[in-house]
């Protein structure tokens, strides 16, 4: 148990109050002029359609002796809608090359999907 306590002595020390710190003011930013530079790539990908895939394919049947990573760096830097990937996603899409060909005679709205969706 503990001891009974009647007197009216503080458990605690006190706490001494202190004024809050004098800070200096924050500098103001300079208006910066207006400039022609262009926006930085996204560095995350997003899914490609199975159309943009199969282009990928017929730019690889059209150039057999290109490596993987020029491939991706080519149509990364394209002018005119460039398609990002890496070359993982390339890998393992040419690996499921015959199935995505097959999706497109199977369904009709293929070509714009980027994943197949069964319905039972």
């Amino acid at each position: 148990m503990p001891p009974d306590r009647t007197s009216a002595e503080p458990k605690r020390k006190p706490r001494i109050w202190k004024p809050p710190v004098n800070r200096k003011p924050r500098a103001k930013r300079e208006e910066k002029p207006k400039t022609s530079a262009k926006v930085a790539i996204k560095e995350r990908h997003e899914n490609l359609t199975t159309y943009d895939w199969l282009q990928v394919f017929v730019f690889m049947d059209k150039n057999p002796g290109m490596s993987q990573i020029k491939v991706v760096d080519h149509f990364s830097s394209r002018p005119k809608g460039a398609l990002v990937f890496t070359q993982a996603m390339l890998l393992r899409h040419l690996a499921a090359r015959k199935t995505l060909e097959e999706r497109v005679g199977n369904e009709p709205g293929a070509l714009s999907s980027k994943r197949c969706c069964i319905v039972t």
